[in-house]
């Protein structure tokens, strides 16, 4: 035990010291070049490697019905390759300097990422440079991404009836608003992704303009600056920053909706629309998130497992985002309860653990959780780039990390029990059923003509509907929704 503590000392000092050394005062150096391109630098003396990360003004937000996956299906063509350096080779020359290559998309913004040694610092920014010039996206790799991108939809966690059911309440809950759409698209919509509309994309929002370029870690601030000036200062200025969407209307009466799933026993989703990340009631939800949904035995488990006769399995979580938040929750009901009152049992229960008071020890608990989170979220410089960039990219302040905790400290029982009484109503809750589909009817007999059939009897074995894993009754919620 002493030797554990000893660890998380040691853990929490070194989060101290390297908050430290990013004091306020000593944030963030920024500019803009003549082609539009935001530069954030931020060095660490503690950081052993450095981050060179573009931030664009993408996302499913961003997206328009019936051309969902635009964004993601990026992910897969920032690595097209370009003239000079063909497919392939930004990361091998990346990774033979011992760095990592990332692209990945979420519903309010995209990034496109290299972690290297201090000596490659250049080398990253030279080929992020190339590939922002001069990206090729032809016939031949469109076909090669869309062919993976469906293969992804077919077997990724999205095709789960879990997957499903999530979709169906994003769809309800924000129905009419781009935060329905699914960060990875729709798999109908793979088709409409045309050459065309895939470079108009590319051309409106991977360019300078509107795009971030974030440095983080073991860099000199001057040295960077004029290796980011001698790398982007030649790329033109290409596209123009795109509107925001704007934000989704305001919930005030419950939702509701239904489908069918693959699966042997009905689920039960419930969602609440909260507030949007980075706002005054976030770090309360956040809290409320810890206290509820966080850990292998979390008091909704208890209440809504042990305690009763109606639930097999149950997760929860939190998906806060630039314009809203859900706070979800999954339930798989046996298949024998009545469904009405299986609904009241995991409403009330629900209701009565999230505005029940909150001691200050549990309250003191979780806030040094957050905060030992958010500062072992920061110690690495891919870490601080994230946090850096995920401000910039949502149009936040700089220190808006340090704000969130600074309020995440100042919470009480008292404010986080207000925000929980204001959030967690019926007019802001979508209730979703999902049942098992029905299976299919056995073909009809064949009437027999009176000849015996010479066709040979066929091997297949017998179709029947597939097994559908139950929900993860301790896994937290994807943070980036459906």
């Amino acid at each position: 035990m002493r030797r554990w503590r000893l660890v998380l000392f040691l853990l929490l000092f070194a989060a101290g010291a390297r908050s430290a050394a990013a004091a306020p005062g000593t944030g963030p150096k920024t500019f803009q070049l003549a082609n539009g391109l935001q530069v954030a630098l931020a060095p660490d003396s503690f950081a052993t490697t450095v981050d060179v990360a573009l931030w664009f003004p993408a996302g499913s937000r961003h997206e328009a019905t019936r051309f969902t996956g635009l964004t993601h299906l990026m992910d897969g063509l920032l690595f097209a390759g370009t003239p000079g350096h063909p497919s392939g080779d930004q990361r091998r020359l990346i990774q033979r300097e011992g760095g990592a290559v990332n692209a990945f998309s979420t519903p309010d913004y995209a990034c496109a990422d290299d972690n290297v040694p201090p000596a490659a610092l250049d080398l990253a920014l030279r080929l992020e440079a190339d590939r922002m010039q001069h990206l090729e996206i032809t016939d031949r790799t469109l076909a090669a991404v869309k062919g993976a991108l469906a293969q992804e939809h077919a077997t990724s966690q999205g095709a789960s009836p879990l997957g499903q059911a999530m979709r169906r309440l994003y769809g309800v809950a924000f129905a009419g608003h781009t935060y329905r759409f699914p960060v990875q698209g729709n798999s109908e919509d793979l088709a409409r992704l045309t050459l065309p509309v895939v470079q108009a994309w590319w051309r409106d929002h991977y360019g300078p303009a509107g795009t971030w370029l974030t440095v983080t870690g073991a860099f000199d601030p001057a040295t960077a600056e004029a290796m980011v000036r001698r790398a982007f200062g030649p790329v033109p200025k290409r596209g123009t920053h795109p509107a925001e969407p704007p934000a989704p209307a305001r919930q005030i009466v419950e939702h509701r909706g239904s489908g069918t799933i693959a699966a042997q026993v009905p689920l039960l989703l419930v969602g609440y629309r909260t507030a949007a990340d980075r706002t005054t009631d976030a770090a309360a939800l956040e809290a409320l998130d810890h206290l509820l949904s966080s850990g292998t035995r979390t008091p909704l488990q208890r209440a809504l497992i042990a305690d009763t006769t109606v639930c097999l399995a149950l997760e929860g979580g939190l998906d806060l985002r630039r314009e809203a938040g859900l706070y979800h929750l999954v339930a798989a009901i046996r298949p024998d309860a009545d469904s009405a009152s299986a609904q009241q049992e995991v409403l009330d229960a629900f209701q009565r653990l999230a505005t029940s008071p909150v001691s200050d020890a549990d309250l003191a608990a979780t806030v040094k959780q957050i905060e030992l989170q958010s500062m072992l979220a920061r110690q690495s410089s891919l870490g601080a780039g994230l946090v850096l960039g995920a401000e910039v990219a949502t149009g936040a302040a700089f220190s808006s990390e340090d704000e969130r905790l600074e309020r995440t400290r100042a919470l009480t029982p008292a404010s986080v029990r207000d925000v929980a009484e204001r959030t967690f109503t019926s007019g802001h809750r979508t209730v979703i059923w999902m049942r098992p589909a029905p299976a299919a009817p056995p073909p009809a007999p064949q009437k027999s003509s009176g000849a015996k059939s010479t066709a040979p009897k066929s091997s297949a074995p017998k179709r029947t509907a597939p097994k559908a894993a139950p929900p993860k009754g301790a896994a937290p919620a994807s943070k980036g929704g459906p």
